[in-house]
């Protein structure tokens, strides 16, 4: 048997503003380039037939 606890959340804290977006206004920096562009663009012509 498997039981999974429910727990509440601890404390969420917003991150700074200069963190907000990050992709979108850092493109070209290099986890975003490397790793994060290409997945968002995969993800894109995979699901872009069901978006409006």
């Amino acid at each position: 048997m498997v039981v999974t606890r429910l727990e509440a959340a601890p404390a969420y804290y917003r991150a700074e503003a200069y963190h907000q977006e990050y992709f979108p206004n850092s493109p070209g920096q290099g986890h975003c380039a490397a790793i994060v562009g290409p997945q968002v663009a995969k993800f894109r012509r995979t699901w872009s037939a069901f978006t409006r």
